[in-house]
This record gives structure tokens, sequence and C-alpha cells, in this order.
């Protein structure tokens, strides 16, 4: 895990971090909506980690107010994102992803209101992916749709809270430390550990998430990551990541994706793309047993 190295202090207000590779279309739509964000009368800013190989990119983002953008020399989700936590100025931390829209003029004055008037540590909403097939549909956790209801409320202990959207207190990081850096995704390493590791730390120290449905985004998925192969792909990196995280975090409960998959297989023992789906994730398991950080 991460640590923080120092404790700068930190103004009332909210510091986006948005990590980004390769999804310029997606990345404008994200920050042009954070642009027109109303009732703003709270300080701000936008953290944008880009690699360096992308630095044409600024060309584009001219007009995006109080946007800070930080180079990334290294590869890796979490390495990002804790590199923008580095760069931050203000007390609540907001990650949100870089194809991840918020559907409200009043997303940003909603997270604020709803820390300044409960006593909230983390916060998250809702994520839906638009126009998903219904045979993607049960598949949706694969593309981080998280949705809780309609309804507000605390979440039990240790949930699992996306960092598609996780707006936490900076307090918390300081106590619990950055994003576990071996966890998360590489390029083509579809590792995505870190946000589970994260949430099962913050339910051992006993740290609620509440769930409000009014921050809602929605999930621009791509339409190759739509494809059949890559749904088998990402299952087989969850038998990895889930794999390296129970042995991190020395979790007793069954991962969600594993739990998943057998209840589809054990239903229905007939069907083909079942056991096919539940043994990829097996294999993947077994890969997490030899698994070394690149």
């Amino acid at each position: 895990m991460a640590e923080m190295k120092t404790i700068k202090k930190e103004n009332s207000g909210i510091s986006i971090i948005i990590c980004t590779y390769s999804r310029t279309s997606s990345l404008e739509s994200v920050l042009e909506k954070i642009n027109q964000q109303k009732d703003i009368y709270f300080k701000y800013e936008i953290i944008l980690v880009i690699k360096k190989t992308e630095k044409e990119l600024k060309n584009n983002l001219n007009n995006i107010k109080n946007l800070k953008i930080i180079y990334q020399k290294s590869n890796g989700l979490s390495r990002a994102r804790n590199l923008g936590i580095s760069h931050s100025n203000y007390n609540i931390y907001l990650f949100i992803d870089d194809d991840t829209v918020p559907q409200s003029n009043s997303y940003l004055k909603n997270i604020y209101d709803l820390f300044s008037k409960k006593n909230i540590n983390v916060l998250t909403g809702k994520i839906l992916v638009p126009h998903l097939k219904q045979k993607h549909k049960r598949y949706g956790f694969l593309y981080t749709e998280y949705n809780h209801g309609n309804y507000s409320k605390y979440l039990p202990l240790g949930s699992f809270v996306p960092g598609a959207q996780l707006a936490i207190r900076s307090k918390i990081i300081r106590k619990l430390g950055k994003f576990c850096e071996n966890l998360g995704r590489k390029q083509n390493i579809l590792l995505s550990g870190e946000d589970d590791e994260l949430s099962i730390r913050l339910g051992i120290n006993e740290i609620k998430v509440f769930y409000s449905p009014k921050l809602f985004l929605e999930h621009l998925v791509l339409r190759k990551r739509k494809k059949y192969f890559f749904i088998i792909k990402r299952i087989y990196w969850q038998g990895i990541t889930d794999s390296l995280v129970t042995k991190i975090t020395n979790r007793k409960k069954e991962p969600y994706t594993k739990y998943f998959l057998k209840k589809q297989y054990s239903s229905n023992l007939l069907n083909i793309k079942n056991l096919l789906h539940y043994m990829i994730y097996t294999i993947g398991e077994i890969k997490a047993t030899t698994y070394t950080e690149k």
C-alpha cells in the first residue's frame, strides 16, 4: 500500500481527480459537464493526470475552468490516482473516471452539500451504462454498473465502492493510506482490485459509505468492450484480481464475481457458456498463484 509522505494544510473544497489514457472523446464530455456545473458556492479544482505521451491533449482543454494537468511518467491507474492525491489542495477527494459523465448540473453541489450537512466520510452514487444490451446486463458489474436503488442510505460495512465514483475526505486517506498500486490496471493488464482492497480497509476500520442516487453517472463504454471476447478477458483477469485481493487482505467472504458465476453455472448445468465462464475465472485464480507485477 502506498504511504502518505507529507501532510499539508488543506482548504475546504473538492479536488476532482481524473486519470486518463487514450480516451479523448469521453474525457472531453466529462470535463465539459463539470464546466457546466451550477450553484458552486465552494472551491474546487480538477486534477487531470495524463501520460506524458499525450501532451497534445492539453490543447483541447483551454476552456476548462480550475484545471491542473499532471503528467505521469509510470504506468498504472492506481499510481495515477495516488499522484493526483499528492497534487490536491482540498479536503474532499472526488475520483471519477475519464468515461463517467455526471448527469446533473448540480452534481458537485450535491456532493459538497452532503459532506457539509451530514457526518459523512465516504460517498458514492449510481453508475449506469446507457444502451447496454440485455445479454450484457447480467455482466453489468464488469462494466462498473453500480446501483443500490433510488433511496439514499448508508451501505453495510465493507461494501464495495467503485473508484469510478468515490468521494472521500482527505483525513480518511491519511488514516488508511492511498490506493494499493500493485492491484491497479496498467494498459492491457486488466487488474481491478485497488477499489476492492480500499473498500475492505474501510470496512475493517468501521468507516461507513453513504450512497446517494442523486449522484448519477453514465459510463460511456466503448463498443469494443461490449464484445464477447472482452467479457471473457475481464472474467479471466477478475479471477486473478480477486485471488490477489483475498491474499493481501485475508478476506473471508467469497468475492462477488466468483459467487455470481458459480450461481449461474449451478442453476443451469447444461449451459456451456456458464460453465466456460466459471472455468475461465478459476484459471485466473490459479494464474494468480504465480502472478508477478510487471
